[in-house]
């Protein structure tokens, strides 16, 4: 996963296709998530503590989809 700020509009294949000329496909993000800003702690470094929080919420299930899981 990772999250994008930009400072314009931005598709996600657009950005897509800039990472593709600099990452191994390998390292390519499985997903793209556009935030307005990166949280930043105390002393103005990214957060990436936040930032995997706020990646566990968006791939966690919701409560429907939890109940659609069988257990067998």
């Amino acid at each position: 996963m990772a999250f994008v700020t930009a400072i314009g509009p931005v598709s996600q294949d657009e950005v897509l296709a800039h990472i593709r000329t600099r990452l191994a496909a390998f390292k390519l993000p499985v997903r793209i998530v556009f935030v307005d800003e990166l949280p930043r702690s105390t002393i103005e470094k990214v957060a990436r503590r936040r930032l995997r929080d706020l990646a566990q919420r968006l791939i966690a299930p919701t409560p429907q989809e939890s109940s659609d899981v069988r257990t067998d």
